[in-house]
């Protein structure tokens, strides 16, 4: 099958019937991807779903999407901060 005919005949055609503006091919590996990733699903299972080789390509392209990836590590300072007095300078700042 010719790539370029697939485009033209089908996929382009289908995008505008259905009212949707030219996205590429690709386009849509990386929408499933995106969505799996907001849903929560693991990067492995994406690195899966892709068949990437290295998970290391997935986490570059997708890790950013993982919901609450920043919230989550600003948590973690937090406790550490809070459970270790010594992190924030408190007991030399009291002797």
């Amino acid at each position: 099958m010719d790539g370029d005919n697939l485009r033209h005949r089908v996929f382009y055609k289908a995008l505008a019937k259905a009212g949707l503006r030219r996205v590429r091919f690709h386009d849509l590996r990386h929408t499933f991807a995106s969505l799996l990733t907001t849903q929560g699903e693991s990067l492995a299972c994406v690195r899966d779903q892709l068949g990437h080789a290295s998970i290391q390509l997935t986490v570059d392209t997708y890790g950013q999407l993982i919901p609450g990836t920043n919230r989550q590590a600003v948590d973690r300072l937090d406790d550490t901060t809070i459970r270790n007095p010594a992190a924030t300078g408190e007991i030399a700042a009291a002797q």
